[in-house]
C-alpha cells in the first residue's frame, strides 16, 4: 500500500485488477493489532502493477482510526 489517505490508497499488486471492481480491503497500521476493515472500496484506476482504490464504505470507529493515522503521518517530520 502506497500514498495512503482517508479517501483511499495506490496498490502495488502482482494481481491484476480492472477499474469498477468492488473489494473488501483489510490492513494493518504499524503498531495496531486489529486491522482497519473497508468494507467497500472501489478500484478507480490501473497502470501497470499499481491501481487505485476509494474507500467507499467503512464503519464510523474504522474511519476514525484511519483519519487519526492520517493525520499523524501529515504532522511527523519527514527524513
Amino acid at each position: 500500500m502506497i500514498d495512503l489517505s482517508t479517501k483511499g490508497c495506490k496498490v502495488a499488486s502482482d494481481t491484476s485488477v480492472e477499474p469498477v471492481t468492488e473489494l473488501e480491503v483489510w490492513f494493518f497500521l504499524p503498531d495496531h493489532e486489529r486491522p482497519i476493515k473497508v468494507q467497500l472500496a472501489e478500484v478507480r484506476w490501473t497502470k501497470g502493477r499499481e491501481f487505485g482504490v476509494e474507500c467507499l464504505h467503512l464503519r464510523t470507529e474504522e474511519q476514525e482510526r484511519l483519519s487519526l493515522f492520517v493525520k499523524t503521518l501529515e504532522t511527523e517530520p519527514r527524513p
